[in-house]
């Protein structure tokens, strides 16, 4: 039980929060050699004030008011809101079916208010589109264009501000 709680926390990476935690245990009727698993662990995780980040999706969150609950290795994120970059609201909801690197995925991260387009931002993608990121607002050459002269410092900041809706999915055992 304690294990499925730690595992909670370690995917979203929290930080630091009010923690709760209800768990309950229940055993199942089966000979001593079965291979079935023998006790099935169930609970919610409640975190209030947290910090961190989902591990797919490294985007740094803080005030964190999250429910998730549990029933086997299934984890379901009831609901998940949080700040991100300027107090930009965000939610997360979804489900994690596994506690191992093969997990399936499938969870929805979703802006409730605009997103600054920044580099917290484009580092919470996975290399592809975080690629698109570099190439489009093209950070280092608009520093070496100040640096050089060729461009004024102020009024030229790449960014902007942004909403989206992302869907992260994985079938279990796909890595």
């Amino acid at each position: 039980m304690l294990f499925r709680s730690v595992n909670i926390l370690d995917n979203f990476k929290v930080l630091q929060g009010r923690i709760d935690i209800e768990a309950r245990a229940s055993r199942k009727s089966s000979p001593p050699d079965s291979p079935e698993e023998r006790f099935e662990a169930s609970g919610t995780l409640r975190i209030a004030d947290g910090e961190g980040a989902y591990v797919n999706f490294n985007y740094p969150l803080h005030d964190v008011q999250a429910q998730v609950n549990f029933l086997g290795e299934r984890i379901e994120v009831e609901k998940l809101s949080a700040r991100g970059s300027k107090d930009c609201v965000m939610s997360i909801q979804g489900v994690v079916d596994g506690a191992d690197d093969d997990a399936g995925v499938d969870l929805h991260i979703s802006t409730e208010s605009p997103a600054p387009i920044d580099l917290a931002l484009q580092q919470a993608f996975d290399p592809g589109p975080r690629r698109m990121f570099e190439l489009l607002f093209a950070r280092d050459l608009r520093e070496r264009l100040v640096q050089a002269g060729l461009l004024e410092a102020e009024g030229t900041e790449l960014g902007g501000l942004c909403t989206f809706s992302i869907g992260v999915r994985r079938e279990r055992g796909k890595r």
